[in-house]
């Protein structure tokens, strides 16, 4: 969560190539502690939370817009990134 951060920074990058756009969002609070699990069904990382919008995310840009959405973590934060085929 950024409410503990001093400084909270979310930062959205967008860029292309030839084939691709490449829309990436970092934040600069603490990761995710299990990264390989962010985009599994009913997996969360906020009490209340259902567990299924990465997920949703996740297949509607591989199915409908044959594009991909992966996460990691940075050395402060995490990183989504979203790939769009032109």
């Amino acid at each position: 969560a950024l409410v503990d951060i001093e400084e909270p920074k979310i930062e959205i990058q967008v860029s292309s190539n030839e084939a691709e756009v490449f829309i990436s969002v970092k934040d600069n609070a603490s990761g995710i502690k299990e990264i390989e699990s962010v985009f599994d069904a009913y997996y969360s990382t906020k009490k209340d939370g259902f567990g299924i919008g990465l997920q949703m995310a996740k297949n509607i840009m591989e199915d409908s817009f044959d594009g991909k959405i992966e996460a990691e973590n940075l050395t402060k934060g995490a990183k989504f990134t979203l790939s769009l085929v032109k």
